[in-house]
């Protein structure tokens, strides 16, 4: 979803994708140890270039919206689409967090800090702390959805000191 977050915004922004890696490695074209990477060619302009390098944050937010609304609604009604359901929204959640503690040049959101003037670490400092508040109200939005699957399927009582593994599914 991350690189593929890349790829359709630099199409939808006139550029052309020239190579998406999907799993870790050391990307060829600046030596550093990546999870991933999409190269592009023609995405012009700061505005462009922003929404490129933002585009997995975007894709994040807009399916943690939609797990919101499934989980407000109470949906589904199946044990075992909600278990997936927690799953994928954890993994958008470590997502959208994991930058927080990455300082590497070559990362999307220390290259979207800097082109928007914030070169230097100080600087970057109170939009980190943004950055992490909102992943701390999105983690907290998911931890809700595991603690009420299990607390569900407990005859509704909450696991306080209850072995990790309890109740039935």
């Amino acid at each position: 979803i991350h690189e593929g977050s890349h790829a359709i915004a630099a199409e939808l922004v006139g550029g052309d994708v020239v190579d998406v890696h999907l799993w870790p490695g050391r990307n060829p074209y600046n030596g550093a140890f990546q999870l991933g990477w999409t190269r592009v060619r023609g995405v012009q302009g700061t505005g462009k270039r922003l929404f490129f390098l933002m585009a997995p944050r975007i894709t994040d937010l807009a399916l943690l919206g939609g797990y919101a609304v499934l989980r407000a609604v109470d949906s589904p009604d199946n044990d075992w689409a909600q278990l997936a359901i927690q799953v994928f929204a954890t993994g958008l959640v470590v997502d959208f967090a994991k930058d927080i503690f990455l300082w590497n040049p070559h990362n999307d959101v220390i290259r979207f800090y800097a082109a928007l003037g914030f070169d230097r670490e100080w600087k970057r400092f109170p939009l980190r702390i943004v950055h992490a508040a909102a992943s701390a109200g999105l983690g907290y939005l998911v931890w809700r959805g595991w603690r009420d699957l299990f607390a569900e399927n407990d005859n509704g009582a909450l696991m306080t000191s209850a072995p990790l593994i309890s109740g039935s599914f």
